[in-house]
């Protein structure tokens, strides 16, 4: 399975059963924003993605 393929799955598996791991942010000392800490950079596209296509749609009860 290359990248594309396990992308589109993990974005098909969040749209119907929904985010099954939570992500964690952390603010380093003397840094002004927040990042994801331990990974979940693709998770975060691929919600904002979703939420993206929900408002286009008018399902923002999805968003």
């Amino acid at each position: 399975m290359n990248y594309q393929e396990h992308y589109e799955n993990l974005k098909e598996s969040i749209r119907n059963i929904g985010l099954q791991s939570i992500l964690t942010v952390t603010k380093y000392p003397n840094n002004d924003k927040y990042e994801l800490y331990n990974g979940g950079n693709t998770r975060l596209k691929i919600l904002t993605e979703l939420y993206q296509e929900y408002q286009q749609q008018g399902e923002l009860d999805k968003a």
